[in-house]
């Protein structure tokens, strides 16, 4: 008679391990160094570190702009699938002058995820009919804590335009761009927010606000019936 013995702990190691015969390598495709394989870390790229200064006088566009470049290189080398472009916390100012665009075009890749954790940075833009940013084309963007704010008289026509290049249905330009705390103010000679037929588009601030909105009526409504009415 064959008695079974428990399952040791290199049983369980080569059985759902991330070797080459275990379940999470064939589920997930990791390496054999351990059970649970760590993801690899996104890559980071601090706009300050490529140049730019929030002192609120000097453009920011070439600082930005070269971590911005060096992110769509990263993706173009196709072995990394996340990069996160950083921004500095603190209530720093930005500037953008005459014609200055940030140029988010270029990432898609659909298997390809971007951070841009803007950290509240107010960028006071004076773009004189330009978009602050343009990421027509792009795709799988996540913008965090994005602040512009379109200053007149040489406002910009467009504060962020995103979507697709043209209305084919092979073109996924737009698709699965998340907005989280996004605050797009002040003067657009057209609009804050652009978006061309992007599809799958997330923008979780105004889910927020309608939630808001919801429970300030679920606690108003009552409080209104139980005022006397007078004539």
């Amino acid at each position: 008679m064959t008695v079974a013995r428990p399952l040791s702990s290199n049983d369980i190691a080569t059985i759902f391990g991330a070797g080459s015969t275990g379940i999470l390598a064939k589920l997930y495709g990791q390496n054999p160094s351990g059970i649970c394989a760590t993801q690899t870390p996104p890559a980071i790229f601090d706009v300050v570190q490529y140049g730019a200064v929030f002192d609120g006088a000097t453009s920011v566009r070439v600082g930005v702009q070269a971590a911005i470049d060096a992110a769509r290189t990263y993706m173009q080398g196709g072995n990394f699938r996340a990069a996160e472009i950083r921004f500095p916390s603190g209530g720093s100012i930005g500037r953008l002058y005459n014609g200055e665009t940030l140029n988010f075009t270029g990432f898609t890749d659909a298997s390809f995820r971007l951070k841009v954790i803007w950290n509240g940075i107010c960028i006071l833009a004076s773009t004189n009919g330009t978009p602050v940013i343009d990421a027509l084309g792009s795709m799988m963007i996540w913008w965090d804590n994005v602040h512009i704010d379109g200053l007149g008289p040489n406002m910009p026509n467009i504060g962020i335009q995103f979507g697709r290049i043209n209305s084919t249905a092979s073109d996924s330009g737009g698709h699965g761009m998340t907005f989280t705390h996004c605050r797009i103010v002040g003067a657009f000679s057209l609009t804050p927010l652009y978006n061309f037929s992007g599809e799958s588009c997330y923008y979780v601030v105004l889910l927020i606000a309608i939630l808001a909105l919801v429970v300030i009526l679920y606690i108003l409504v009552p409080l209104l019936h139980q005022i006397p009415h007078t004539l």
